[in-house]
Parts: C-alpha cells; sequence; structure tokens
C-alpha cells in the first residue's frame, strides 16, 4: 500500500512509541479497580467472565501475561497500553485518507492530522483506561481500524478484500463489546445501502469472514464445558450461550430512567466531553458537527449516527452507578468527536486559503487546548505509584482468622479478592460468599436453605449450619445478631461471645489516605477512600474520641461526595446519635444527596423513611416506605414499617381529633362545617390544593377557630413547604395556644429550617401542657 510508504508512516512510528511510553509511565502497577480483577483473575485461570465474555480479550491478555515483567496485573495491564497506543496512530491514517482526494499540501497531509492525534493522545478516557487491565482500549482499536478501513474503501481503493478484512473484524469484535458490534453495524447499513449491486455478489465471502471473526467465542462454549474455578454462568446450549453474550441478565436495567433520569444522563454526557477534551475541545466538536452539515459532508450523517448511538444505547440501559462509569463505554463516540474537531481545523485552513494566518491560528488552537487538557487530564490518571486497590484486599482478608466467612458484594470487594485469591493464591481456607453470586458460588448453597438472595436471609441460614466465625461488609442492623467491627469488616454472631478488634494502622493503604495529599478522581477508588475513612471514623467512636470521629464521617463522605453506600452509611451514623451537634439536620442534607443520585434505590428509600419515622415526621416518612415498595415489591421490612406508621398515624388522628372535640366545647359553635369536612376529605385522597382552598373557605366563616389554619399548616408541612406552614400554626396558635399538636408541629418545622431556638421554645411549651410526650422530650433535649 503506497500510504505506508510515504513520511506519515514514520511520524505515526514516532506517535506510538511516545504514547507507549507515556501511558506505561502512569500505568498502575498491579490490580485496579472495576472490571480490573475479574479479568486478570479470568484470563489467569482462563475462565469466564461477566458478559458479554470477552473471548478476543482474554485470548490476547493471556499471550501478554507470559512477558517476563513484575507481576501478572502488570502485564496484562500493559495491552491496555499497546492498544491505547495504536489508537492515536490509526487516527491519523483516518484523517490522512478521508480527505486523500483533498490532501495539497504538508500541512494538510501530515501536520494536522498529528496535531489532532496528538490531542485525543491526551484525552481523559484514553489515558484512564490505558492505566489498567479493561477492555475498552482494544475496543476502541477495534473502532479505528474499522473506520480506517471503511474510508479507505470509500475514499482511496474501492477493493472487496478491504470488505473482508471488515466483515472479519466485526465478528472479532463481537469478543470485545458490544459497542463495537453497534459501531460496526451502522458502518455495514452504510455500506449495504451504497454498495448494494457490490454486497449481493460479495455476501457469502463477507458471511464466510464474518463466521470465521466470530469463532473467537468458541473460547467460551469450550471453556464452559471445563471444571473451572471462575465461571460466571454455565453455559450449556445456545439459548444458554445467546443470553449471555446479549446480557440477558442485565436486562432488568433497561428503560430503568424517568423523565428526570434522562435529563440528568444527558447533563452529564455533556460534562463526560467537556472532562474529554475541555471546553475548547467541546466548542470545537460542536463547530465541526455543524460545519460538516452545512457543508453537507457527504458522511454527516453516518458520523452523527456513530457518534450518539452508543450515548442513546446507554441512556435506555443502567443506573446511577452504571453512568458514573459510562464514560469509558463511550470510546466509540470520542473518536468521531475527534474526527469533528479535525474536519473544523481543515475547514478553517480551507477558507484561509492555506496561508500563515491559519497556520498560527490552528497551531495556536493546539496549543491553548494542550495547555488546558493535558496537564489536568494526566494528574488525575496517573496510577503508577497507586497500591490502593492492590492494597484493599489484604486489608480486608489478612486479619481475619484463616477459616473466616465473609459476605461481601460490589466490584471493588469482590474483583479485587479475586486477584489476592485466584493469582496470588493466598487466603485459600477463607470462604467468601459473593451477595450477588457473581464469581465466588458458595452463596448459592446458602440460598438453597434460605430460598431468597437477601442478605440476612442467607446468614441466619449460615448460623442455622453452624457456619462460623461470620464476616460482613455491611451492618446487618438486626436485634437477633450480635457484631463486633473487626478490621475493615463487622464479625457476627449469634451470641455475645465477640469483641472489636480493629488494626487500622497496620492497613497499607491508609497510611497513605491519612498521609499523602492526594485526590482521589476515579469513582471505584474514591468509594473505597470513603469506605476505609468510615471505618476508621467508628474505631475512633469506639475510643471515645467524638471530634475524631465526626471529623472522619465529614471527610469520608467530602471524598466519596457521590458514592450512594457512603452517603448512606454516614447518614444513618448522623441520624442515629443523638451526641452529634445538629446530627439529624447533617443526616437530611446527606440522605437527600443520596437520593438525588439513586432516586430509584429501594434501600436508600428506606433508610430515608426510617430516618424521619424516627423523629417523627410520620407523613414524610409514609411517602418514602410508599416509593421504596413501588420500586421493589419484595421489600417486606418497608412494607412492615409502612403499615405500622400508617396505625401510628390513624391513632394520633384519633388522639388530635379528641382534643379538637374537647377544645371546641371552650370555642363558640362553629357557623358551618361542612368545608372543614370536606378539607379532610381532601387530605386523605391527597388533592392538597382542593383542601387548602376548603380550609380557607372555613376560616372565612369560622375565623376564631384554629382548626382550619392548623390543617392548612399541616398540609403544607406534608409536601415539605415549610416556610409556609408556619404562618398558618402560628395563626392556629393565637386562637388556641395550648394545642399541644399545633405546639409540636411548628416546633418540628423550625427544627427542619435549622431555627433551633424557636423548635426549643414550642417544644418546651408543648412538655407543659402535657409532660409524657416521649417523643417531643427526646427531640426537646437534643436541642438543649
Amino acid at each position: 500500500m503506497k500510504i505506508l510508504k510515504s513520511s506519515v508512516f514514520y511520524i505515526c512510528t514516532l506517535f506510538f512509541l511516545s504514547a507507549f511510553g507515556i501511558y506505561l509511565n502512569i500505568m498502575s502497577p498491579s490490580v485496579y479497580f472495576g472490571d480490573s480483577g475479574e479479568l486478570i483473575s479470568m484470563v489467569y485461570n482462563l475462565g469466564i467472565p461477566h458478559p458479554t465474555g470477552f473471548s478476543l480479550y482474554i485470548l490476547l491478555a493471556k499471550i501478554f501475561s507470559y512477558i517476563p515483567l513484575a507481576n501478572i496485573a502488570f502485564r496484562i495491564n500493559i495491552l491496555s497500553v499497546f492498544f491505547a497506543s495504536l489508537i492515536p496512530v490509526v487516527l491519523i491514517f483516518i484523517f490522512y485518507i478521508s480527505f486523500f482526494k483533498k490532501q495539497e499540501n504538508k500541512f494538510i497531509k501530515l501536520v494536522l492530522p498529528s496535531f489532532v492525534a496528538f490531542v485525543f493522545m491526551f484525552s481523559y478516557t484514553i489515558l484512564s483506561q490505558s492505566s489498567a487491565a479493561r477492555i475498552y482500549t482494544l475496543n476502541g482499536f477495534l473502532c479505528v481500524i474499522s473506520l480506517f478501513l471503511f474510508f479507505y474503501y470509500f475514499e482511496y481503493k474501492k477493493e472487496n478484500k478491504i470488505l473482508n478484512l471488515l466483515a472479519y473484524l466485526t465478528g472479532l469484535g463481537t469478543g470485545v463489546h458490544l459497542s463495537f458490534v453497534l459501531f460496526s453495524f451502522i458502518l455495514w447499513i452504510y455500506i449495504v445501502i451504497s454498495e448494494n449491486k457490490n454486497i449481493k455478489k460479495m455476501v457469502i465471502p463477507i458471511v464466510v469472514f464474518f463466521v470465521f471473526g466470530l469463532s473467537v467465542n468458541l473460547y467460551l462454549i469450550i471453556r464452559a464445558q471445563a471444571e473451572l474455578i471462575l465461571k460466571w454462568t454455565n453455559i450449556n446450549s445456545i439459548n444458554d450461550f445467546i443470553n449471555y453474550i446479549t446480557q440477558k441478565q442485565y436486562s432488568k436495567k433497561m428503560f430503568s430512567r424517568d423523565i428526570r433520569g434522562y435529563i440528568y444522563f444527558f447533563s452529564e454526557i455533556i460534562k463526560f466531553i467537556i472532562r474529554e477534551f475541555s471546553v475548547i475541545g467541546f466548542v470545537a466538536v460542536i463547530l465541526g458537527m455543524a460545519k460538516c452539515f452545512f457543508n453537507k459532508y457527504k458522511y454527516f450523517w453516518l458520523l452523527i449516527t456513530l457518534f450518539l448511538s452508543n450515548i442513546i444505547l446507554l441512556s435506555i440501559y443502567g443506573n446511577y452507578t452504571d453512568l458514573q462509569l459510562a464514560f469509558r463505554y463511550f470510546i466509540p463516540s470520542y473518536i468521531i468527536a475527534a474526527f469533528f474537531i479535525y474536519y473544523i481545523l481543515f475547514d478553517i485552513y480551507l477558507s484561509l486559503k492555506f496561508n500563515n494566518s491559519a497556520v498560527l491560528l490552528i497551531t495556536l488552537f493546539i496549543i491553548i487546548l494542550s495547555i488546558v487538557m493535558i496537564p489536568k487530564n494526566l494528574q488525575e490518571n496517573n496510577r503508577s505509584n497507586n497500591f490502593i486497590a492492590y492494597n484493599y484486599p489484604h486489608d480486608i482478608l489478612k486479619f481475619l482468622p484463616e477459616n473466616a466467612n465473609v459476605f461481601t458484594s460490589g466490584d471493588n470487594q469482590i474483583y479485587t479478592i479475586s486477584y489476592a485469591k485466584f493469582v496470588e493464591k493466598k487466603y485459600d481456607k477463607i470462604t467468601i460468599y459473593d451477595t450477588t453470586n457473581t464469581i465466588f458460588k458458595d452463596i448459592e448453597k446458602l440460598i438453597a436453605i434460605s430460598r431468597s438472595p437477601n442478605l440476612k436471609s442467607n446468614i441466619f441460614a449460615a448460623f442455622s449450619k453452624n457456619i462460623q466465625p461470620i464476616f460482613t461488609s455491611m451492618d446487618l442492623n438486626s436485634p437477633q445478631v450480635k457484631q463486633a467491627m473487626y478490621g475493615l469488616y463487622i464479625q457476627l454472631a449469634d451470641n455475645d461471645n465477640i469483641k472489636d478488634v480493629i488494626y487500622p494502622w497496620y492497613l497499607y493503604s491508609l497510611k497513605n489516605i491519612i498521609r499523602e495529599p492526594y485526590v482521589y478522581h476515579d469513582f471505584e477508588e474514591r468509594e473505597v477512600v470513603g469506605f476505609y475513612l468510615y471505618r476508621l471514623a467508628e474505631f475512633y467512636k469506639i475510643l471515645n474520641k467524638k471530634n475524631i470521629y465526626i471529623y472522619l464521617l465529614n471527610k469520608s463522605t467530602d471524598v466519596a461526595y457521590d458514592s450512594v453506600p457512603i452517603l448512606t452509611n454516614v447518614a444513618i451514623r448522623f441520624g442515629s446519635d443523638e451526641t452529634i451537634e445538629n446530627g439529624p439536620l447533617k443526616a437530611e442534607e446527606l440522605f437527600n444527596k443520596a437520593v438525588t443520585l439513586q432516586p430509584d434505590n429501594d434501600a436508600v428509600l428506606f433508610n430515608i423513611g426510617s430516618f424521619y419515622a424516627r423523629y417523627g415526621f410520620y407523613e414524610t416518612a409514609i411517602q418514602y416506605f410508599q416509593r421504596a415498595i413501588e420500586k421493589n415489591p419484595s421489600n417486606l421490612t418497608a412494607k412492615l414499617y409502612y403499615n405500622t406508621l400508617i396505625k401510628e398515624i390513624e391513632k394520633k388522628q384519633k388522639e388530635l381529633q379528641e382534643t379538637q372535640a374537647q377544645a371546641a366545647v371552650m370555642k363558640p359553635t362553629p357557623i358551618n362545617s361542612e368545608h372543614f369536612e370536606l378539607g379532610k376529605k381532601l387530605i386523605a385522597q391527597k388533592r392538597f390544593k382542593e383542601a387548602i382552598s376548603e380550609f380557607s373557605k372555613d376560616i372565612e366563616l369560622n375565623p376564631n377557630l384554629d382548626r382550619s389554619y392548623f390543617h392548612i399548616g399541616y398540609i403544607y408541612s406534608l409536601k415539605n413547604e415549610i416556610e409556609k406552614a408556619i404562618p398558618f400554626y402560628e395563626n392556629a396558635l393565637t386562637k388556641n395556644p395550648n394545642n399541644t399538636s399545633t405546639l409540636n408541629n411548628l416546633g418540628l418545622c423550625y427544627y427542619r429550617i435549622y431555627n433551633r431556638d424557636k423548635a426549643k421554645k414550642n417544644f418546651e411549651k408543648s412538655l407543659k401542657i402535657d409532660p409524657n410526650q416521649e417523643r417531643i422530650k427526646k427531640l426537646y433535649e437534643q436541642l438543649k
């Protein structure tokens, strides 16, 4: 191919070597968070990972694992470095080929493509994914090489062998990631439409080459028949295989977002692209799209479809955590974004008629973009001295008894532990019960007993089989089970023969977390660092060092500011510890953050409901319990709490009616109660706007009665419109100053808006009237 004999070949060689050196320099020295531990373990043991199987990646990584350097993880990480280094190289060829017929000078031939490839080389996701064992740089390479073949065919030379090679790559790419399958599928649609006659003649060889590439997935079928220590699932039939590679087990994540979820999703996508290329680069992408459109560039609709395809696919799939990690799925879209940047610069150069001003303007743009983008992206993705992921499983397991039984879940725990157990061959006597049943399959024995995937049910099943000692990463919060801290985890027992065992300063990672002025950028790593700090806070609580305890709780949420488990657990601590000043207010703030991040998480909704019930906000608690039940109808605990609160509210309403009946004896007889009674019925039906209208009419007829003022304030309290509720409660008190319900509700309103003095004053008045109000007593004591 003549193109490879030109000077562009030498430039690309220089690019590859430079990129390889840079990526190798920032690469993680061992295992990292996310899929890294799982993939390395699967490569080492030739196992079957999570769907879609990644057959091509497993086989290529196995080759890299034989490189005689450092440890297994380090060697497999090099695969990510290798393919990441090839992506900017192939981009240069794409830019070169796509405008091959218009290349009239060296600037367009060599310099401009090199500029854009240089920018892409330092883009956030490429740097991020080049530094750990993940499939995304291989996936990106397959996308760029397929795009190169496409442009070679249409812009350089229409050779049938190019279509055969593209078909082979399409089949081969099914062994990496579905985003590539979608990417290549769109290319093939364009090819079929544009080259219909030729494709009809080429159907047989194209299908043969595609099937030949597809055969890489035979790895999954063959290995599934073996006795493997690491097997995500059994593949015993064609149907099993299809369900596996199409990720059927994740189908419940499809279309799980509501309108707010979609708005949040697309706002995050804009943030991703800005992080990728900076604000300047984002503007260049948009201008490139616009210019392609207005210039009627013949591949515009193809490129915009390729750009949007994975974004739209991810919009209908996944939850909040998937979105936090979704940036890595969008490498195909970032490749097209780089093309749009190239196009706008190419158009500027043509518009200014190849003069020195154009060269200066474009060079200045690239320099500014590089200054804004490169240092930040390099800093945030430099993992060369980051051993937290490697130390994490050892910090969890090394202090446990050698026969420990550990209940845990989550990629950060399960995948790093799998590396320690199945690659390093450590902790072989410790049994891991993966509560989500991914890699470690011992949980299936307990599920067979409990007939439930529920954590508590399976821990009770373990107790019933005398499986001891038991440890877990999560608080069980069950009165039937005793628990004590044990390092980073919690020991559980069905008797009192356990005590706190903590070795905080022996945790390797904790030393770095406390001492190093390091900013943790990755979502997974921040969550783990937050977990370390949260556990250390509990250690200082046991030592009765309250100030350090509170400091570390706050620190954990500062670091893991978007980790729902950390936010929720710390909120529970603040909400349940009556010795912490303004604890309930801090808890409410953290719960609000958590539910904003994951509005569909029934566990979060349940914990918020429990929090409000604890402090007597029964109506608000009921709303959250209802939402929890809607999201997960099998949440039996939420149903139990909901029914209990309904009965409690009925009891309170009856007491209120009795109080109002007694007060009515001393008040003027109402002129008319029709609007008041209708208003109460409308409250029960949650038709609040109409209820307020009826109560307002009752106030006009009975201005000296407190009843409708109270109920309007009550409605605004239910709606969390506290500022509107307060004046109505205060008006009610002018009519009936001794109504404890009004005093209590007004006190709660002031409590909610952080006005401690007024809250305390109203509670104090209420308790003087009726000293036997235990809930109000507790709140009053907290405010003293």
